[in-house]
């Protein structure tokens, strides 16, 4: 997972830019044009060989000729010289990301279609489409080849081509949801020059419909607000029509409600929306939801302890994710595998500063193999905030871990591995943190053998360690001191003795040492400068701590007074800062107080989100962005540690809190859980290297995705933001996973067990 600061704070500006119906209707919306070249390359390669010569630019890729132009939009140029006729040219055209399309809604009577004028010959000039399916045997494999000169004869006019999509995939194996690139070739005497215009695919058909009826498909608490959504692009159901809750096991009808109409038009969805509330009915068991007119719910419980098994799964996931270890079958169960990247204990600097470096252990970051200290920062304090608010929800034993029984509760076991990893990303002469590991082949962990390298250098720059990670390293690891002092008090001392010396490398560095250019960087340290100081002041009560935050805090008044933004993040980690300092004893009054005055608009107008929202969460429109499951538990963390801080306790927080997990585990237009192993209709392709080479049909449960995104990935067939996503292993901007996106989804479920 790749999000950046600059995407972030350019959202309003690209949201609109993006066109998104906006108006009410009755009907599904005709299915967008999935566009693969219109006024600019994106995935490309093309080349030629044996007497041919296919023009080529810089990548290398078919040149764009802004000269030979159509409908205001330019060509792809192919021009091919040389001797007839055993040589070869061919070129692939995908996405900007090379990520896969979802053809599925298309193939039936879809096209690919495109404008097309030349010279050349082609009569052997074929075309295919091409999938990528990481867990198949065959990785790559492409559809029936289609002549081109089967659909057109070529002329110094422009014209419009149509290749029905069936004429590719029919007696094939070709996975339409996973289709990757288009592929265009010759296959014997193809020279000339010809231009192709507008590439795209293109349908007649509708967007479908998703079944009616979305519930959590784990369940409800039973004590919990229990309303399920009925929705539908066209006014198929009725305000006060009867709804009923059935008993899984006989059928009986055990409840009955009535449907209230929430919104004629949803423009996250597009859809018609009607609640069903079965708030006060509390028994426990196994049900499912029907209205006339609808297929009935998936399955749900309703009981006391309903999220258990999940949240230990949520939380076995970090375990699965280790780096540095043999993952045994006592505990990995299939999933066991031998030490992954055994030679991350002899890392090499990418500067070349020291011939190696031991950087083994901590989490892989998601579905890669890199290992990033902001981003672990990130998820270490998650979790850590979830135990120091709910300790009671994590015992020893709980995860079934080899540390399980040691007297530690697993959960804080599981933290200290990537912690013990983050202190190895330290210089011990500077007390600066080198910002991440570099991941490597496309394997499986333990059968990586290439070298792996601490990242450090940029062209003249070496020995980079960015004060921007430094400063979350810091934070992260002065956190964990208060807390494990308890259980391991050298421990204890062994973080906090390397956050004081972060600390004064960043003093050393005032005007910060900017990030390394990859994923995560961050060359704004003043949001992790701010939480590394109220940690720090946390942990030690030390004055100079205490002086630096207050001398800072309400610079980032804005991160409280905006309307338009979420939580926090990788890289944007200020309200931490906030809340670890409120956390502290002998805090400053006014500072308090300031806080408070902020925090309390924030916080309604989070609920006043989640209430006008048909999905319950606090996400608007333009919030479905790469991750967007993360900003939403990162808004339940920060409310119910703001609420502790400033005293509230009306119940909305903890309200909002069901409702967001009841989008992230099916309530949500998708009717689809993020998770991995929970709901009838749940992730079972993630992006993961790792479980994609394994070998088992089947990934672990617990695993949480990135869910719906309307920006970085314009290959997704839905018109409505919220639909944006693919179940896909090669969609990585909506289906890949990170260790930052399940830590809040550990602090959620504690919070809603605690009650």
């Amino acid at each position: 997972m790749r999000p950046l600061r600059l995407l972030l704070l350019l959202m309003p500006v690209i949201w609109s830019l993006i066109v998104v119906p906006s108006f009410a209707q009755d009907g599904a919306p005709q299915l967008r044009d999935l566009p693969v070249f219109a006024d600019q390359r994106h995935g490309m390669w093309a080349g030629s060989g044996n007497g041919l010569n296919l023009a080529v630019d810089e990548g290398p890729a078919l040149p764009v000729d802004e000269d030979v132009t159509l409908d205001g939009l330019p060509s792809l140029r192919i021009e091919v010289t040389g001797e007839c006729c055993d040589g070869w040219w061919a070129t692939v055209i995908a996405n900007e990301n090379w990520e896969a399309y979802d053809l599925r809604p298309y193939v039936a009577n879809g096209a690919l279609e495109f404008n097309i004028r030349g010279d050349a010959n082609i009569d052997n000039l074929g075309i295919n489409l091409r999938d990528h399916v990481n867990t198949r045997d065959t990785v790559e494999l492409d559809a029936n080849t289609v002549n081109l000169a089967q659909y057109v004869s070529l002329s110094d006019e422009w014209q419009a081509v149509r290749i029905p999509l069936q004429d590719f995939v029919t007696d094939s194996d070709f996975e339409p949801r996973q289709m990757f690139l288009i592929s265009i070739n010759n296959a014997g005497d193809v020279l000339g020059t010809l231009w192709i215009n507008n590439l795209r695919f293109t349908s007649p058909d509708v967007e479908p419909q998703v079944a009616a009826i979305k519930v959590n498909q784990v369940g409800y608490p039973a004590d919990a607000e229990k309303v399920a959504l009925v929705s539908s692009f066209t006014p198929d159901f009725s305000d006060g029509q009867a709804f009923f809750v059935l008993d899984a096991m006989t059928g009986a009808v055990v409840y009955t409600g009535e449907l209230a109409l929430m919104t004629d038009f949803d423009t996250a969805s597009g859809e018609h929306v009607w609640s069903a509330d079965f708030s006060d009915f509390t028994t426990e068991g196994t049900y499912f939801l029907n209205v006339e007119g609808a297929d009935e719910s998936p399955r749900f419980r309703i009981g006391a302890g309903v999220y258990d098994d999940l949240l230990v799964d949520i939380m076995r996931y970090y375990y699965l994710q280790r780096q540095g270890i043999e993952l045994a079958s006592e505990y990995a169960g299939p999933f066991a595998r031998g030490i992954g990247h055994p030679l991350d204990s002899v890392a090499e600097f990418r500067s070349g500063i020291a011939s190696s470096q031991d950087a083994s252990g901590g989490w892989y970051d998601a579905g890669d193999y890199g290992k990033y200290v902001n981003a672990g920062a990130l998820a270490v304090s998650d979790l850590l905030w979830a135990y120091r608010m709910f300790p009671e929800q994590f015992t020893d034993g709980q995860s079934n871990i080899p540390e399980s029984g040691n007297g530690v509760p697993d959960l804080l076991d599981e933290v200290r591995w990537e912690l013990d990893w983050m202190l190895k990303m330290q210089d011990a002469a500077s007390g600066g943190f080198w910002s991440r590991v570099s991941g490597t082949e496309d394997v499986l962990p333990d059968a990586a053998v290439e070298t792996r390298y601490i990242e450090d250098s940029d062209g003249s720059r070496t020995n980079v360690m960015p004060t921007a990670n430094s400063a979350s390293a810091v934070a992260a690891l002065a956190m964990a001191s208060t807390i494990y002092d308890d259980f391991d008090p050298e421990f204890a001392a062994t973080l906090l003795t390397a956050a004081e010396a972060g600390w004064a490398y960043l003093e050393a560095n005032p005007d910060g040492v900017d990030s390394i250019p990859g994923p995560y960087m961050d060359n704004e340290d003043e949001d992790n400068r701010l939480w590394a100081s109220a940690a720090l002041y946390n942990a030690t009560g030390a004055d100079h701590y205490n002086q630096y935050y207050l001398s800072n805090y309400q610079s980032f008044a804005d991160l409280w007074q905006s309307r338009i933004d979420n939580a926090y993040g990788v890289g944007l980690m200020g309200m931490v800062g906030f809340m670890e300092y409120g956390m502290s004893a002998n805090t400053d009054q006014a500072a308090i107080d300031w806080f408070t005055e902020q925090y309390g608009p924030w916080r309604a107008h989070m609920i006043e989100r989640s209430e006008t929202s048909a999905w319950g969460t606090t996400l608007l429109d333009e919030d479905f962005y790469w991750g967007s499951n993360g900003p939403a538990l990162y808004t339940m963390v920060t409310m119910a540690v703001g609420d502790t801080i400033t005293g509230q306790n009306d119940g909305a927080t903890l309200r909002v809190a069901q409702q967001t997990v009841n989008y992230i585990l099916g309530q949500n237009p998708l009717r689809f859980s993020y998770v991995s192993g929970y709901g009838i209709d749940s992730v079972r392709h993630p992006h993961s290297t790792m479980w994609s080479k394994d070998g088992i049909d089947a990934v672990p449960a617990g695993v949480m995705v990135g869910g719906a995104n309307a920006f970085t990935n314009p290959l997704l067939y839905s018109s409505y933001p919220a639909k944006r996503y693919v179940d896909s292993d090669h969609a990585w901007s909506v289906n890949e996973h990170t260790v930052y996106w399940n830590s809040p989804l550990v602090f959620t479920l504690a919070m809603i067990q605690a009650g």
